[in-house]
């Protein structure tokens, strides 16, 4: 049982979405990103990454049964689903 247990609060998903954050403006591709890392109960976290030509932010969300306290972009919410 507790093997089960172990098993299900580790990191079982990735994904990452590769995005451009103001298309059609040749502001960098697709080199900001979403990825979310999380347990089998959809628990973990989300780190996303905007780049614009001037800077680059860095977000990091907590995410609780696939969901989170703050705000979601489209991307973020692709990669939490």
């Amino acid at each position: 049982v507790k093997m089960n247990e172990r098993l299900n609060r580790s990191i079982q998903h990735v994904k990452l979405v590769l995005f451009d954050p103001l298309p059609g403006q040749g502001q960098g591709g697709q080199q900001s990103f979403a990825v979310s890392f999380l347990d089998e109960t959809g628990n973990g976290v989300l780190i996303s990454s905007l780049y614009i030509r001037e800077k680059t932010n860095v977000y990091a969300k907590p995410i609780t049964g696939h969901s989170s306290p703050l705000e979601l972009s489209a991307e973020e919410k692709k990669v939490i689903e």
